[in-house]
């Protein structure tokens, strides 16, 4: 089959909207004169592949712009193409200008879109997709269950886990890479690279393969993060034994708390499914218990893979010895002892993530950011959302302005304007960035063969690299 691509603001999709279509001719002006050059596309289409060829037509059925395309405009559009020989029908939605919707991210509902395939479906007699934040077997089931859609479409879902619908078929749902809805894929998509930030092997098919080991080896993890948790799954299903050491109480490391702030909870999925895939595998996973390098002499492993990951960076700006200053991992376990005013310094991703966080805890927040706008290290999608988000609840973000240095009772800024004192502040919140925490590695390697250091131990960055880094080298034990 062939589908003919009439949504997302591509060419075809700017015949038919009021808002880019501005032509006074016979292909403007009306709706059906901006029908015209979409239908003529499918007529020449069906007389080019012959009647029995599937033809499937994508729409925005709803632009979400001003001057757009509604729904009530895209049913008499449908019903056309329908009539003019397409056999089903796709139906997403936005184009450029609201783009932040196209791949809707952890901060919008799942299958946000439903509702437009379904009011199209009452329309039409042919097959109807829908499409928009359906990650699960689950989901999909609902939605055709309640009759939304006649056909399920997943995009990031199967990036994530190619896999899923075969797994969902054979009942094995626990097996299935959760996507996360962060939108990391649509970063890398762009730069010509796709990668996943919870499946190393996406876009590595053919070099990142799990084999069995030829001579299975006594394998130890230290740090039981999801770089860590990786590390140990691979190497158990390659044959290996293997010992994942945690320091705290549960596996998670920092990714416990990255799904702390608003809407990311859906983080703890990946934490879950990377537990179920170590129990599987056979990981003895020991708890609470804090590395101790006595243990090599005694057991003596074959090969260790550090994963102790990073610690939150404290900067060296004047005077932050002396106020209340708390880093990004205390401000969201224990928000309380903040007080009610908080100065966040750092308005990268995490910084206006915590900002997001204390905001929703009923805190007066302000942010403070050195660059032109606050968390530039996102995909757009999840900037216009915090942005969004942060104005609705009233924070205070301050960008383009340099920390300068810290006084008992404010802080001396730098902005475009000259130099200022913020003040009136219980307390502050530095997010400025982490540094690694390799833990015992220079012990372990005086005593241990093979040691590879991962993840944020080796380098601080997100858990794309972390899992990345874990198969590579579980790949190579």
């Amino acid at each position: 089959g062939v589908e003919i691509h009439m949504a997302h603001g591509y060419l075809l999709c700017q015949f038919l909207s009021p808002f880019s279509n501005q032509r006074d001719d016979e292909y403007g002006g009306t709706p059906e004169k901006r029908m015209k050059m979409p239908l003529e596309v499918l007529k020449a289409v069906r007389k080019t592949v012959g009647p029995d060829f599937p033809i499937v037509c994508r729409l925005s059925a709803d632009e979400y712009v001003d001057g757009g395309v509604k729904l009530d405009d895209s049913i008499p559009v449908a019903q056309a193409l329908e009539e003019n020989g397409a056999d089903a029908l796709h139906i997403s939605a936005c184009i450029a200008p609201s783009g932040y919707l196209t791949q809707p991210p952890y901060y919008v509902g799942e299958g946000v879109f439903t509702y437009l395939a379904q009011e199209i479906k009452g329309s039409v007699k042919i097959p109807v997709i829908t499409v928009g934040r359906i990650r699960t077997p689950e989901l999909a089931n609902e939605v055709i269950e309640d009759q939304k859609a006649d056909l399920v479409s997943m995009g990031r879902a199967l990036i994530a886990d190619p896999f899923l619908p075969k797994k969902a078929m054979e009942g094995k749902g626990e097996d299935i890479i959760p996507c996360i809805s962060c939108n990391r894929c649509i970063l890398t998509i762009r730069k010509g690279d796709l990668q996943c930030a919870v499946n190393p092997e996406t876009g590595r098919e053919s070099t990142l393969v799990v084999k069995k080991a030829v001579h299975p080896r006594k394998v130890w993890v230290i740090g039981g993060g999801p770089g860590g948790m990786k590390a140990a799954e691979i190497a158990a299903r390659r044959g290996h034994r293997v010992t994942l050491y945690e320091a705290r109480d549960q596996l998670g490391g920092q990714f416990l708390l990255a799904a702390i702030p608003p809407n990311k909870q859906i983080l703890r999925e990946l934490v879950t499914y990377l537990w179920r895939q170590i129990d599987k595998h056979g990981v003895k996973t020991i708890l609470n218990k804090s590395f101790d390098l006595k243990l090599l002499e005694k057991e003596k492993p074959d090969a260790v893979v550090v994963a102790t990951g990073s610690k939150p960076l404290i900067p060296e700006i004047e005077g932050i010895q002396g106020v209340k200053a708390f880093n990004v991992w205390e401000a969201l376990s224990k928000p309380g002892p903040l007080g009610q005013r908080v100065l966040v310094v750092g308005g990268g991703g995490v910084g206006a993530e915590v900002a997001d966080f204390l905001s929703e805890k009923g805190k007066k927040v302000t942010l403070v950011e050195m660059r032109e706008a606050i968390a530039l290290d996102l995909v757009g999608h999840l900037q216009h959302y915090l942005n969004l988000r942060l104005r609705n609840k009233e924070v205070q973000v301050l960008t383009s302005t340099k920390a300068l240095r810290f006084e008992e009772d404010g802080l001396w800024v730098e902005d475009p304007q000259g130099t200022r004192k913020l003040t009136g502040f219980d307390s502050v919140v530095i997010s400025m960035g982490s540094v690694s925490h390799p833990g015992p590695v220079e012990g372990v390697k005086k005593k241990v063969s093979q040691v590879v250091v991962i993840g944020d131990a080796a380098n601080p960055r997100e858990v794309m690299e972390a899992l990345l880094e874990a198969e590579e080298a579980a790949t190579q034990l």
